[in-house]
């Protein structure tokens, strides 16, 4: 039987600063070192950024020769641009996809031309796929987010329940979370579900697919995770590939946080998605004036964003280094 581990002693920040120096990270100033560490839990700023700072030849914790603490502030802050300028995008995409989900489904129509759905049927079994297994989980969760606005007075589902004597899908669908919305079109029947991904140019498995890692992502987003290092389990398919003309650099991005740029390129309006990469190349601006030009390298590969990867996609500014000589 394995003994338990023995409990991580509690660290004030001063000794966090001093077990930073042992771990050989430099510290430029004490003082910004100190607010920093005040305002941010150590576990989610030292551990979620340190890991490319690290010497890769030592046994135990050690930072590589010449890593300083304001590398993890810069890396941070990128990852804050990065967030700052994706989290919008994938709320535009969110709200569009929702958007194209409700009016399919509340249009479809059975053999005879009728409507299949009115009313509430969506919190209905019977509206769903029979093969799909999360559809009773999915219904149960839809009457319990009813139930519990209703008995908060939100205002849109008490009028329509005044109104109309039942909720709306498409008021029901206000507090439906992206993570909802994604299970609600897994468990669509096949005609509804390709209808909706006809409205996107992309196959219902594609779609499928896009719902997962944008829902996955936005999760990251909202919760200050570390969307630069995002790595999706879900792969974009050939087709899709194929099809966007980005089937060559799918090894370069594929599960990876280039894989969100490609979804959102697909999604937003090309006026939009410029906007968001010209916020993403100024990020990547200034990580390379803050950063040795070979721990950008690192971050960069990791990202997904080889130099075709960054050609394709538009940054305005690829960097000199990683371009073919």
């Amino acid at each position: 039987m394995n003994m338990p581990k023995k409990p991580k002693p509690f660290l004030t920040i001063r000794a966090q600063i001093k077990k930073l120096q042992s771990d050989g990270l430099i510290i430029d100033s004490y003082s910004k070192a100190e607010l920093v560490l005040s305002n941010h839990s150590y576990y989610a700023f030292v551990n979620g950024y340190r890991d490319i700072f690290l010497d890769p030849n030592s046994q135990k914790t050690r930072y590589r020769p010449g890593a300083h603490f304001d590398d993890l502030v810069a890396l941070y802050d990128f990852n804050l641009a990065l967030r700052d300028a994706l989290f919008p995008a994938v709320l535009y995409a969110e709200d569009k996809l929702k958007s194209h989900i409700i009016y399919e489904f509340g249009n479809a129509k059975d053999s005879s031309g009728r409507r299949m759905h009115s009313a509430d049927d969506y919190l209905d079994r019977a509206s769903y796929d029979k093969k799909a297994s999360g559809a009773e989980q999915l219904v149960k969760e839809l009457s319990g987010l009813i139930n519990n606005a209703i008995k908060h007075c939100e205002e849109p589902f008490c009028h329509a329940l005044e109104s109309y004597g039942y909720i709306p899908l498409w008021v029901t669908a206000l507090n439906m979370t992206f993570g909802q919305t994604s299970r609600f079109y897994m468990c669509l029947a096949r005609p509804i579900k390709n209808a909706i991904a006809a409205r996107a140019k992309v196959s219902q498995g594609d779609y499928q697919t896009t719902l997962k890692i944008l829902s996955i992502f936005r999760n990251c987003c909202a919760h200050n995770g570390r969307v630069y290092c995002f790595a999706p389990r879900d792969r974009l398919s050939k087709a899709f590939l194929e099809s966007q003309g980005a089937l060559y650099i799918a090894p370069d991005i594929n599960q990876k946080f280039a894989t969100v740029l490609l979804c959102l390129k697909v999604l937003l309006p090309s006026s939009r998605f410029k906007s968001v990469m010209a916020s993403i190349d100024s990020a990547i601006g200034e990580l390379l004036e803050k950063l040795p030009m070979d721990i950008c390298k690192k971050v960069f590969k990791k990202m997904g964003l080889t130099r075709k990867a960054m050609e394709y996609l538009g940054v305005l500014n690829v960097p000199p280094v990683i371009k073919k000589p």
